[in-house]
């Protein structure tokens, strides 16, 4: 997937990848993500300030032990603020193993011209949900002290951002509890219909 660089928010702090700045060296405070009893992201605290009130000066150069937990970073801080995000870019180096890795937001890019301007349509098009979305979030590899480094990330947006009673429908918040998940599995192993199974999870949830 191509990325059109361009679309990138200029006022944004962004460290290239080969000019060395003052972002490749490690900052000194840790990130700390400190969730709450009820799992709810608005909690969750990052280097002493809430995800709703970071810039990128609190973010840029800040490290993390792995991938995963830069991951979870984005993925909880998207989740507050009512976007979706999804992997853009990864690098490899010599050895072949990552070294730099990219999430965007999920309504970066745009539809390929092909689709848009397509003259034999059957059906309705789809929706546009790609508007060349700048937010981004990148981290690299720190090998001489093995940590992940922020050297991206863009905070601004070029579309609304979700309420909240619609965030838990954005794509990459979706999920299935484990212990629901477990259940569903027993169920279908019986002979229970899918849809029945579908049914009773919603009710169970307190559906419709």
């Amino acid at each position: 997937m191509d990325i059109d660089e361009q679309v990138i928010n200029q006022n944004s702090k962004e460290a290239e990848f080969d000019i060395p700045s003052s972002h490749d060296i490690l900052s000194t405070d840790r990130a700390t993500i400190l969730p709450s009893v009820d799992d709810s992201s608005c909690s969750i605290v990052f280097n002493g300030k809430h995800l709703q009130q970071l810039t990128s000066e609190d973010v840029i150069g800040s490290q993390f032990e792995t991938l995963t937990d830069a991951e979870n970073f984005y993925s909880n801080y998207s989740k507050v603020m009512g976007f979706s995000i999804r992997k853009n870019d990864i690098r490899y180096d010599n050895d072949g193993q990552t070294n730099v890795r990219r999430w965007v937001c999920n309504r970066e890019g745009e539809r390929a011209k092909k689709y848009v301007e397509r003259k034999d349509r059957i059906r309705e098009p789809r929706a546009v949900t790609r508007v060349k979305c700048p937010a981004a979030f990148r981290v690299k590899m720190n090998k001489k002290v093995g940590t992940w480094v922020v050297n991206q990330f863009i905070p601004e947006h070029s579309h609304e951002l979700a309420m909240n009673y619609e965030i838990k429908f954005l794509r990459s918040h979706r999920s299935v509890k484990d212990c629901d998940m477990a259940q569903a599995t027993v169920m279908k192993t019986v002979g229970i219909k899918t849809s029945q199974i579908m049914d009773f999870l919603v009710n169970q949830a307190g559906g419709l």
